[in-house]
């Protein structure tokens, strides 16, 4: 009686040892498909990554480059502006008998210095007012 009591048990044993393998197994065989579906998920993201990596770089590259130029024409539109009004008191200190601060300085200034009256200064602070604004619609855009 005793010796089929350790039979039996032994038998429980077993078949309890053989469960446990089989769930051990199964188990090893679940985490290495979970593995896999990980990795590939992480090949299909690492090419997405380096892709908005990418537009990342392609992006402030432009926006580096659109704000140079942006202060470039802003630099352009002040020196316009600084040379207009440079030539206007210059046309307005010849018309008032003043020495010409650049006398000779060339055809242009020639013509701004020798008009007559107002009409021309006007004239050139009314196209330079509209190139400063042409140029910021340009830019705002």
């Amino acid at each position: 009686a005793m010796q089929r009591s350790v039979d039996a048990l032994r038998d429980e044993l077993l078949a309890e040892t053989k469960e446990r393998r089989a769930q051990a197994v199964a188990t090893l065989e679940e985490v290495s498909m979970l593995q896999r579906g990980l990795q590939l998920r992480g090949d299909r993201g690492d090419p997405a990554q380096q892709q908005l990596a990418s537009d990342l770089v392609e992006l402030r590259e432009r926006l580096a480059r659109e704000s140079r130029t942006r202060e470039a024409a802003i630099s352009q539109i002040e020196q316009r502006l600084a040379s207009t009004k440079a030539m206007l008191q210059h046309a307005g200190d010849h018309r008032a008998g003043s020495p010409a601060p650049g006398a000779g300085a060339g055809p242009k200034a020639a013509v701004i210095a020798g008009a007559s009256g107002s009409a021309l200064a006007s004239e050139r602070w009314r196209q330079l007012e509209e190139e400063t604004q042409q140029t910021r619609s340009a830019l705002a855009a």
